[in-house]
């Protein structure tokens, strides 16, 4: 990522460096150390360029000189979540002017997804040429059109201030007006040739615009420049050329599939139901149970025909998604059943997910079903519940060091992601049923060595208490006692359940080559 997400806060200075940050119309902040000022300023310049590395480097020197120095610790960009918190924890128990903990307040406010327009607009009014201030708010605004009003404001007035553009960018591209977030893109590059930061966003603007290709050029030119992890970028945008998401017309053939399955349910037609299901299909039902194999979904089907019929049974899906040769697709149906005894109707409605893998005659087949959430109007998943599932994936790349060799220490991160009745399907499409089973195959990578473990997550959608998510994942390791690095890139569809205990789990996990 090119635009700064996370926490950032300011530069501190003594009463006199204090005086002139006024005279410049800058923001003052409070240190013991003359250098502050002068330091985290700098620090305030690499962040914005994206020079991460660089800019923790300088604000440890702050710290250095003053170890009390609370804005330092704000300043500070950490890997991951917890270190953030834990910085800004220290930011307000140490030397904060009114100012400085007003802004501090307002990124906490952010992060706690409340407003910060009572912390951030004094500031803006107060310091109006401080434009690093109010780039800063930008990115921690709670409301997207008013950082889109800041960000206009500053290059109307400093139309050369260079990561302003960059800001804009995203925030047009976070609305969908592309056109704008293409236009300050390459402002930001012409201000910008010899940085890597901007090439780096025009490739995201790129991906997101589905010019892989072009991306891919625009993330070489930032590697080339020194931004490591355009590299990484690079090479996933090739995994999306390589791995395509589902054209139009297999889209709309998945979904023919798939209403042409519900049809034949309103006949009792159980040849025509099963017609495009894979040899290896597995029925996944809502208390976790499965049926797996087609002469076993053929049976339960005959046996429920004998029972009674669907007078009436609609399906409504989403769009469909996925990559390369696995799709995804979900949505809702209604039914009537009559029972075949009584005669009696019932009428229900529930929500459905299904797997599909093209097979290489190009034709789809429906791998798994999933059927839950009887008579529930399930909505779309909240912010919240993806930020879960997020973590949730993010644990499963990260439940082993790089270079670290893996042991049964890392088994219980990983299974703790996983439901008791999870399933595993292959590339082959052999499956693998329950955690004991599938902890059982994590021990053949006792010893092995992983580089990189990344599941490249393209998209989590999904209803109710069920959600799909889907990407390209790539893995390197060594096996154990081997000097080869084994690599791969993988197409995978999952599928997630949340639990009773409201904590989102893997149910069904399918990759392919």
């Amino acid at each position: 990522m090119k635009m700064i997400k996370y926490s950032l806060c300011l530069m501190m200075i003594s009463a006199s460096p204090g005086l002139l940050a006024q005279s410049k119309g800058e923001m003052p902040f409070t240190s013991s150390s003359p250098n502050a000022n002068k330091l985290l300023r700098s620090a305030w310049v690499a962040l914005a360029d994206f020079e991460m590395d660089n800019a923790n480097k300088i604000t440890h020197d702050v710290l250095n000189e003053d170890p009390d120095c609370g804005m330092a610790y704000a300043s500070l960009f950490p890997s991951n979540n917890e270190e953030r918190d834990e910085n800004l924890r220290k930011a307000e128990s140490m030397k904060l002017s009114a100012d400085e903990r007003m802004f501090v307040e307002g990124v906490k406010a952010r992060r706690e997804k409340k407003s910060t327009q009572d912390y951030f607009e004094p500031l803006i009014k107060k310091y109006p040429s401080d434009y690093y201030l109010h780039l800063w708010i930008m990115l921690n605004n709670s409301d997207p059109e008013r950082a889109i009003q800041i960000g206009e404001t500053i290059i109307r007035k400093k139309s050369k201030f260079a990561p302003a553009y960059n800001v804009l960018g995203y925030s047009y591209m976070n609305k969908n007006d592309m056109a704008r977030a293409e236009a300050n893109f390459n402002k930001y590059i012409s201000l910008r040739p010899d940085l890597a930061n901007p090439y780096d966003s025009k490739g995201d603007y790129l991906t997101t615009a589905g010019k892989l290709e072009e991306a891919i050029t625009s993330y070489e030119k930032a590697a080339s420049l020194g931004m490591t992890d355009s590299k990484n970028k690079a090479e996933s945008a090739r995994a999306r050329v390589k791995f395509p998401e589902p054209s139009e017309a297999d889209a709309s053939r998945i979904k023919e599939i798939i209403h042409a399955s519900f049809e034949a349910s309103k006949t009792s037609n159980v040849d025509e139901l099963l017609k495009n299901f894979t040899e290896q299909s597995i029925e996944i039902f809502e208390t976790q149970r499965v049926n797996v194999g087609l002469p076993n979904l053929r049976v339960r089907n005959a046996a429920m025909f004998q029972n009674g019929t669907f007078p009436k049974i609609d399906c409504m899906l989403e769009p469909v998604k996925g990559t390369g040769p696995i799709a995804v697709a979900y949505g809702k149906n209604e039914f009537i059943w009559k029972e075949n005894a009584s005669g009696k109707e019932t009428e229900r409605k529930n929500n459905v997910i299904f797997v599909l893998r093209k097979h290489n005659d190009g034709n789809w087949k429906i791998l798994a079903d999933h059927f839950y959430g009887t008579d529930v109007d399930a909505p779309a998943l909240s912010a919240d519940d993806k930020a879960s599932i997020s973590q949730v994936l993010n644990i499963w790349e990260t439940s082993v060091k790089a270079g670290e060799p893996v042991a049964e220490k890392h088994f219980k991160p990983l299974s703790s992601v996983y439901s008791s009745q999870a399933i595993e399907i292959f590339p082959n499409q052999i499956s693998n049923i329950g955690l004991s089973n599938i902890q059982a195959r994590w021990e053949n990578f006792l010893g092995a060595k992983f580089e990189t473990n990344s599941l490249g997550t393209l998209g989590i959608e999904g209803l109710g208490r069920r959600a799909v998510a889907w990407g390209i994942g790539s893995q390197s390791f060594y096996a154990k006692d081997s000097e080869e690095l084994i690599k791969s890139q993988f197409p995978w569809a999952i599928i997630l359940t949340k639990e009773k205990d409201d904590a989102w789990k893997i149910l069904a996990f399918h990759w392919g080559s």
